[in-house]
């Protein structure tokens, strides 16, 4: 009986002008995701990159970005004041919808992207017990290495031959290790056991931001803003990206935060650290509160200091020479970062001009790299300067940090932008949600570079994808020093 009147009273609520809204978006929503695994097909290892249908993606990616920036925030914002049986109906449509859009695309071809590939690898290496740092595919190839992974190789069928870069080691830390053996247990090389995880992961991050959410006092309907979010849909469920898992920590220890329960904050920011290295960023912010009481604080470092070490143990025992994935990573990857590129040439014109003579691009490298870091390093403390007082305050801090990071950074992948779309359900930033149709134009670095066009991208693609971010978010700067006061969004 009561679970009649239940089913009664959320269908009748169904049929109102504002939930049948939002069931549209969510059948749209299904319908993008059904859309890339249907176009999926035409993305496999055996077609060449030059016959992909790249313009269909990119459209679609565009399109759906556009309708998710337009239409989901102001939905939201009409949405938040309806009676309470609706938000809720509301509410689990938003879930259902975004578990089947995701379900959809475990069906899926990742598209243009194999990183995969070396989880799959990495994780049975891991598996196996074999310090995942220490041999590059290219030695398991040439013969040059233990006889378990030669075995592995032979197991591992078409994955060994797909993993980029066998020259290097990898460079993925050690509690993402953990991650890739995780699904390696449940089916080796297996994509569907790999997107499991992933699946675990972002159910997780969805269950804690409607945990803050209600602590913030806003209303648990702007965690669509990443749940139904389309970059999120194909960077971490068609190209099975792993970076949702630092999402989840960092999560973890924005609510332990706010729960004054720092010392589960600061494991859980090591855990981010051990997943990527970034978070460690973000230790000011966790920290501050323990300031004055130095006993918990030099016990939270000590935590902090001794989870960090044994996450290193595995990478320093395995020395960091020309093969590692992390020290090539760290000298050589630029991609799609303009900001970085204006910086670094600067720098480089003022070098020329002091008479810097041999080695001036490698110094300017380096340069340009410390000034950033310098730069990100003084925001994370600028935030920490003062105690957060809300759970509103932490998130908008920690989304400071971390967007800051991303704009810096001399490669910027569409799947970065994962590590703060969740945090933008407390600050909808107009600026940072466009990067989610932006993004899209990314994918037209493999259609130029299949021609033989490799210069467009950077040149013109790249400017075109940041230029109408940064001038957004400089607008949103103006309009906050003009109104301290105001907020971007709603309860």
């Amino acid at each position: 009986m009561l679970m009649h009147q239940f089913l009664a009273r959320h269908l009748a609520t169904l049929s109102k002008p504002l939930v049948v809204r939002w069931a549209a978006l969510g059948l749209a929503l299904v319908g993008f995701a059904t859309w890339l695994t249907i176009i999926s097909v035409d993305f496999g290892y055996d077609t060449a990159v030059i016959d992909m249908p790249i313009p269909y993606l990119v459209a679609g990616l565009v399109i759906a970005g556009l309708a998710y920036l337009f239409i989901l925030p102001k939905l939201i914002r009409q949405t938040t004041g309806a009676a309470q049986a609706d938000i809720v109906t509301v509410f689990w449509l938003v879930v259902v919808a975004g578990v089947v859009a995701r379900l959809v695309l475990f069906a899926s071809e990742p598209m243009l992207e194999n990183d995969y590939q070396r989880y799959f690898w990495d994780g049975a290496v891991t598996a196996h017990g074999i310090n995942p740092y220490r041999t590059a595919p290219e030695t398991v190839r040439s013969g040059g290495a233990p006889e378990k992974l030669a075995e592995l190789k032979k197991q591992s069928g078409v994955v060994f031959e797909r993993i980029s870069y066998k020259n290097l080691t990898t460079i993925y830390p050690p509690v993402t290790q953990a991650a890739f053996a995780i699904a390696h247990f449940i089916k080796p090389w297996s994509l569907t056991a790999w997107r499991s995880v992933v699946m675990a992961c972002d159910l997780g991050i969805l269950a804690l931001l409607v945990l803050l959410l209600r602590a913030a006092g806003r209303s648990q309907l702007w965690s669509a803003i990443y749940w139904w979010n389309p970059l999120v849909l194909k960077e971490m469920f068609n190209s099975a990206h792993m970076d949702g898992l630092v999402v989840l920590f960092i999560l973890v220890a924005i609510y332990a935060a706010t729960r004054a329960l720092h010392l589960l904050a600061t494991t859980a920011i090591a855990f981010a650290v051990g997943t990527k290295l970034w978070p460690a960023l973000l230790i000011p912010l966790v920290w501050r509160p323990l300031v004055g009481s130095w006993r918990r604080l030099a016990f939270a470092a000590a935590i902090f200091t001794s989870l960090v070490v044994l996450f290193a143990l595995p990478i320093v025992q395995a020395n960091l020479d020309a093969n590692s994935g992390l020290i090539a990573y760290a000298q050589t990857w630029k991609l799609n970062s303009p900001l970085f590129h204006m910086i670094e040439q600067t720098v480089q014109h003022l070098m020329m001009l002091a008479g810097w003579g041999v080695g001036v691009d490698q110094a300017a490298n380096f340069i340009t790299k410390a000034i950033i870091a310098f730069v990100i390093s003084g925001v994370a403390l600028a935030c920490a300067w003062r105690p957060s007082g809300t759970v509103d305050d932490l998130v908008a801090r920690v989304l400071l940090v971390t967007a800051t990071l991303v704009f810096l950074s001399p490669a910027i992948y569409p799947w970065y932008t994962v590590w703060f779309i969740a945090l933008l359900a407390f600050r909808p930033i107009v600026g940072l949600l466009a990067l989610t149709p932006a993004m899209g134009l990314y994918y037209l670095r493999f259609y130029l570079y299949a021609r033989g066009d490799v210069e467009s991208f950077n040149a013109i693609v790249a400017w075109v994808i940041w230029v109408p971010v940064w001038a957004l978010c400089l607008h949103d700067v103006v309009r906050r020093v003009q109104n301290p006061t105001g907020h971007t969004a709603t309860s």
